[in-house]
């Protein structure tokens, strides 16, 4: 009778484990890229509008925009491995690579592994920005607001267009500008 070698599971990664990583580790990069430029997109043409409108500095604007993608990451890291593990999963099967797997001796139990030591890594990366870097990111980002709110110049409004000042109760408009004097009316 034929003895296979016996294989320590825990000194190096077989080559299923690999393959299964690889397999959920691509749809999840390409997803995730994805989501972030997306987000970045809405979050550029909100803070970007306000930058127009003279209540932001540019710089401030494109440091707010950083900040929210940091905050938005606890949702979509998890959001982007999940629906890469559905897709990976669902080529396995389509392509009948797990039909192959599991002919091959490869329990569900086994795959199953290999997908929670993904899954492992990514909760505690969104547990390190839940715990860490969303608290920051949202503490700064209401420092760089207030500072733009404190500083908001009056000298840059335009005569006869509405200013909101995002966040607060007021809207200013400027019927006529006295440059001269540096005063609205």
């Amino acid at each position: 009778m034929y003895n296979a070698p016996s294989y320590d599971r825990n000194a190096t990664p077989l080559i299923i484990d690999r393959h299964l990583s690889w397999e959920i580790v691509r749809p999840f990069c390409t997803g995730l890229g994805l989501l972030i430029l997306i987000f970045i997109g809405f979050s550029s043409a909100r803070q970007l509008s306000f930058a127009a409108q003279g209540q932001l500095d540019i710089s401030t604007a494109f440091q707010l925009i950083g900040l929210n993608t940091l905050i938005t990451l606890e949702i979509l890291l998890p959001s982007a491995f999940f629906f890469s593990v559905l897709a990976a999963v669902g080529r396995l099967y389509r392509d009948s690579e797990m039909t192959a797997y599991y002919a091959a001796g490869v329990s569900r139990a086994r795959i199953l592994e290999a997908v929670l030591k993904l899954a492992l890594v990514i909760a505690l990366i969104t547990g390190f920005i839940s715990v860490l870097g969303r608290p920051w990111a949202y503490r700064t980002s209401y420092a760089l607001e207030a500072a733009a709110e404190a500083k908001f110049d009056l000298k840059k409004m335009a005569a006869g267009q509405f200013v909101d000042l995002g966040g607060s109760d007021y809207t200013f408009i400027a019927k006529d500008i006295d440059l001269a004097r540096g005063l609205h009316k």
